[in-house]
């Protein structure tokens, strides 16, 4: 529609009656697919949201976001339940782990993070290259063991 935001990144979740997207205007919207409708917004991100990730299996969402922080969400209590403020600069993406229990973000901070969802803790932290460079993963994606993380750069 005309005068909303940008869409930065989509996703489904797991049971496909429902999508969240992500916007330059900061917000993340989830979209009941069954209805046609917008059926929430979250808010709370100070700039971009670019990239979103449901969880595997739950009414979660994470965002990433210019305003160097994660989130992740609640979907049916429309309430952010965590916050990681890791990053130094601007995170490109984020991923939930196969089976729910860790996020994965690159940042423009030439960083991936591994973090712990119930221990709300950064596991690891890998230098991946020199912070603002063309070199900074862009895409995230476990395999299905979690045993391996690749990381893609470019967009």
């Amino acid at each position: 529609p005309s005068g909303q935001s940008p869409v930065l990144s989509s996703v489904f979740n797991h049971t496909e009656d429902a999508f969240c997207v992500g916007s330059s205007g900061g917000t993340a919207k989830i979209y009941d697919i069954c209805g046609g409708k917008q059926a929430r917004n979250l808010n709370g991100h100070l700039s971009s949201v670019d990239f979103v990730d449901y969880h595997p299996f739950g009414d979660f969402v994470t965002t990433a976001s210019a305003d160097t922080n994660i989130k992740v969400w609640d979907v049916r209590n429309k309430s952010c339940v965590k916050t990681f403020q890791n990053h130094n600069e601007s995170v490109n993406c984020v991923k939930f782990s196969p089976d729910g229990q860790w996020i994965a973000s690159s940042s423009m901070d030439g960083t991936i993070r591994i973090f712990d969802l119930v221990a709300s803790k950064q596991l690891h932290r890998f230098k991946v290259t020199q912070p603002n460079s063309s070199d900074v993963p862009h895409t995230l994606e476990f395999s299905p063991d979690e045993l391996i993380l690749a990381a893609i750069k470019g967009k």
